[in-house]
């Protein structure tokens, strides 16, 4: 895969009220500033896609005024617009990258850049390492010219991968995906285990899910 190949990111926002009060975030880890920071480190020319599901007219107006395409979503919820994403996706060129982010993640630096080292060697990509994969089961470890990565199992909603790869693996997220919340882990344990597709994420992580007890390790997130 050539480095250069076009990135498409498309992002899925909700207002706080309609997300899960379960999980605790950093009070730094909000709508705001999780998108700023995804635009700020955006290499130039980046395609940004922002999917606002039942927003606030303060929210829309703000999102509006971004260097993004804002496309209100049809359907309310977070499998519902992740099915408007992935239907948006699927319509891209085929030898084009999709990134698909949720609204709660914070990203490194340069984090865009590595999907495509890490698309050379799997076929889906996951900038998050996440916390509870270390737990004592061996690696499967690989070398690119800017990060380390592991192979892993599963992942949550944001994720990478060619649209190639989404065109063939369709089904399994049109099957699996209903409504309520996406069930991540099962999806991609399908993926993974039963269609023996590759899933990598780098060692640091280049981006981390915002949950405050489940941040990416080695990294200060906050700043």
């Amino acid at each position: 895969m050539e480095r250069n190949t076009k990135i498409n990111i498309v992002y899925r926002i909700a207002e706080k009220s309609a997300k899960n009060k379960v999980k605790v975030k950093p009070e730094w880890v909000n709508n705001k500033a999780c998108l700023n920071n995804l635009i700020s480190i955006a290499p130039k020319g980046t395609k940004i896609v922002v999917l606002g599901d039942n927003l606030e007219d303060d929210t829309k107006t703000w999102i509006k005024e971004l260097p993004v395409k804002f496309i209100e979503t049809a359907a309310h919820g977070n499998s519902e617009t992740f099915i408007e994403a992935l239907d948006y996706a699927l319509e891209l060129d085929d030898s084009e990258i999709v990134y698909f982010v949720e609204d709660d993640y914070i990203h490194r630096p340069g984090a865009i850049d590595m999907i495509q080292e890490g698309l050379e060697r799997a076929d889906y990509v996951s900038l998050y390492d996440h916390p509870d994969k270390y737990n004592g089961q061996p690696k499967y470890l690989f070398l690119t010219d800017n990060s380390h990565w592991q192979f892993t199992h599963s992942t949550t909603m944001t994720f990478a991968t060619k649209v190639k790869t989404l065109i063939y693996d369709e089904y399994v997220f049109r099957d699996l995906i209903t409504t309520g919340n996406p069930p991540d882990h099962h999806i991609f344990m399908v993926l993974t285990q039963q269609l023996k597709r590759r899933l990598a994420s780098p060692i640091p992580g280049g981006a981390t899910h915002g949950e405050a007890a489940l941040l990416a390790p080695n990294v200060n997130w906050k700043s």
